[in-house]
């Protein structure tokens, strides 16, 4: 249905309109034939009643009417639970594969090329590498703000990638993965404390107890992230830091991410 649209409007330069159609149409034609169906219904059964009418045809219609209303109460019943359109179908498949990628880069790990590398994980996707067309998903990097992302995307109706069309996963930007990584960092330190368990005042010692690799210890930007201990009144306060975008400490944009031995976490963000 989505190639007869956009066939039709293509051409006259609308094709927000003939996605918008396919959308709609897609769905609405199941239900406009089970609407019809009913009608059918409707007038055998009003036609079973009919004085003039011998008995055996009213019986035989009525066997009709009945079988019509049974096949379209299935159809009630079934399609809304298993008729998914294909944009929603790809963004249920792309979005725990962006997960993944996402996790990888917060983890200071490399990405794959192509979905096929994916570890095979039913903790990692659901195994469907392929949008709801039916067809391969594929790694991409693009622009998000003049910035380099990866996302997994789907080529959409018109089977092409870099298009209008583009179903594409969220990815993470540089202050998205900065917030990520100070904060899992964070989150260790805070494990540690929890644990009774020592942690060093300088991070590349803490890096190397918790065997962290040189990526993780950079924020979305590649700037280097610093460890402050101070202690207050005898606790230990640990506060990992980004200089932000801008690169310097102590201006407006630096990110903190707090943790105290004797409180929950709690995330600061100077903005």
């Amino acid at each position: 249905m989505e190639y007869v649209w956009s066939g039709l409007f293509a051409p006259l330069g609308v094709t927000n309109y003939a996605q918008e159609m396919t959308t709609r149409l897609d769905g609405y034609l199941i239900y406009l034939g089970i609407g019809g169906a009913l009608v059918v219904a409707g007038v055998v059964i009003a036609m079973m009643f009919a004085a003039d009418m011998p008995r055996w045809h009213r019986s035989g219609l009525a066997l009709a009417g009945l079988g019509v209303l049974v096949g379209v109460l299935a159809l009630v019943v079934r399609v809304p639970a298993h008729y998914v359109h294909p944009d929603a179908a790809s963004i249920d498949h792309i979005a725990p594969l962006q997960r993944f990628l996402n996790n990888r880069l917060i983890n200071g790990e490399s990405l794959p090329d192509d979905v096929s590398a994916l570890p095979p994980s039913p903790a990692t996707y659901t195994g469907k590498l392929t949008d709801g067309w039916g067809r391969k998903l594929k790694i991409m990097t693009i622009k998000d703000n003049g910035v380099d992302v990866t996302v997994v995307a789907s080529a959409g109706p018109d089977a092409c990638f870099n298009t209008r069309d583009d179903i594409k996963g969220v990815p993470l930007g540089p202050e998205e993965l900065t917030h990520a990584r100070v904060e899992h960092l964070r989150d260790l330190i805070h494990a540690r404390l929890d644990q009774h368990q020592p942690v060093p005042t300088d991070l590349q010692a803490l890096a190397k107890i918790l065997k962290l690799n040189a990526i993780q210890l950079n924020d979305g930007w590649s700037h280097p992230l610093r460890l402050v201990f101070r202690v207050v009144k005898g606790k230990p306060i640990y506060t990992m830091l980004s200089a932000g975008e801008d690169g310097k400490f102590d201006t407006l944009d630096d990110i903190h991410a707090i943790t105290s031995y004797t409180s929950f976490p709690q995330t600061i963000h100077v903005k």
